[in-house]
């Protein structure tokens, strides 16, 4: 457990250097080590597992099985919607793109919302989107 501490901490001291070398940020340590904290416990969370258990011999659950997803093409003749939302230190933004069955790119938009509700931001990615569809501008 100590390892992976180590691992978020010197992220997190990655981070906070490309901060200050290219958005020009004052590095603070204290909040860096709260961040590489918070960081773990995420992580700890995301995984569902307790890294106690896993480093005393118990292993990972294989009760939950794995998914992979990828992008596929649309059916010969039709066009694919793929729509995103995104909030990052309070800029926001949507964004869609379009592509045919083979794969070319039809459409592309993204746009900066006040609101911060993520829902919200991809609901108004995937209106956009339609809008553009139904006025026939592809």
């Amino acid at each position: 457990m100590l390892k992976q501490k180590f691992s978020f901490l010197l992220w997190s001291i990655w981070k906070f250097r490309n901060a200050t070398v290219f958005r020009n940020e004052i590095f603070n340590p204290l909040t860096c080590l709260i961040r590489a904290k918070i960081t773990n416990v995420e992580w700890r969370i995301r995984t569902r597992m307790s890294v106690d258990n896993y480093l005393s011999g118990a292993s990972f659950p294989t009760s939950t099985p794995i998914h992979l997803v990828w992008w596929r093409s649309a059916p010969r003749g039709f066009a694919k919607l793929n729509f995103d939302g995104s909030l990052y230190n309070s800029l926001i933004s949507g964004d869609f793109n379009v592509r045919d069955w083979t794969s070319r790119l039809l459409k592309v938009g993204a746009v900066y919302h006040n609101t911060t509700l993520i829902l919200m931001i991809e609901a108004r990615a995937l209106r956009d989107s339609l809008n553009l569809s139904n006025s026939g501008r592809f």
